[in-house]
This record gives structure tokens, C-alpha cells and sequence, in this order.
């Protein structure tokens, strides 16, 4: 079992409709590939945890590096795990408020900054990775503080 997480910008922005039609098809292509893990979306800034077999693992990375939606990829870690942080696949995103509430295969980026939250996953180095990814993002809710 292997663990990859990156960030990158968008090369264009995401309205709630496209993040939803990307939602579906990481679920679906990461499932054929026995992967989980959570991808996030704000400001135009794409983080992603990506947890599984190491061969496939490099097969989405290749992909991801060509892909044009992504620019200014950065690999944060890369490795051995013992076990996922994430049992199921998850898609955060933070929006303007007049948007859509979260559906049940997505999760508002605050959630994920509530103390008591499950999606930060369990691993230390993920949460580090997270908060580190969330600290350069401008528009949180006070509760990123917690």
C-alpha cells in the first residue's frame, strides 16, 4: 500500500456543476484502479490524496502530470503506507455560499476544519499535509483556526 498527495492550480475555474462531473469520474476511475483518498478544490488549487497499489498509483500520477485542467503540480509525498487514511473516496470543495450545498459524495471544505472531523483522515502525515495545503488558502471560515 502506497500514498501519494500533490497540489497543483487549475487551469480553469470550476463552477459546482464541474466539480461534480469531476467528482464522478475520479470515483469512477479510481475505483477501477482500487484507489482511494480525497481530493480537494478552492481558489482554483487542486490537493489530492491518493492511497493504493503503487504501480497504480503512477499510472493516475502520469495521467494527472498531462492532464490540462492541472498546472504547477507540486508532489508532497510519495511512499509506503500501513494502512488508508481513507476507506472511501471523497471530493471537498469550498464555494461561494450561493452555491449548491455539498451532496452526499462531496464535503464543503469546512468541514474538514472542524476538530471532530472524521474526513481529515487518520494518519498524522495527512493531517499535516492538510493543514499545511489549507493555511495558503485565503477565503476559510473562522473555524480554520481549529
Amino acid at each position: 500500500m502506497h500514498r501519494v498527495i500533490y497540489s497543483s492550480r487549475a487551469t480553469r475555474y470550476f463552477t459546482a456543476q464541474g466539480i461534480e462531473a469531476l467528482n464522478y469520474v475520479c470515483r469512477r476511475n479510481n475505483a477501477a484502479l482500487g484507489l482511494t483518498g480525497l481530493l480537494l478544490y478552492h481558489e482554483g488549487r487542486f490537493f489530492q490524496v491518493l492511497e493504493g497499489d503503487d504501480a497504480a498509483l503512477l499510472q493516475v500520477m502520469q495521467a494527472i502530470t498531462k492532464d490540462e485542467r492541472h498546472m504547477d503540480l507540486r508532489l508532497a509525498e510519495h511512499g509506503p503506507i500501513e494502512a488508508r487514511s481513507f476507506q472511501g473516496w471523497r471530493m471537498g470543495y469550498a464555494l461561494p455560499e450561493d452555491q449548491p450545498k455539498p451532496t452526499p459524495t462531496t464535503l464543503a471544505l469546512q468541514d474538514l476544519l472542524r476538530p471532530d472531523s472524521q474526513e481529515r483522515g487518520r494518519d498524522p502525515e495527512v493531517r499535516n499535509h492538510l493543514r499545511a495545503f489549507l493555511a495558503t488558502l485565503r477565503q476559510l471560515p473562522s473555524a480554520a483556526a481549529g
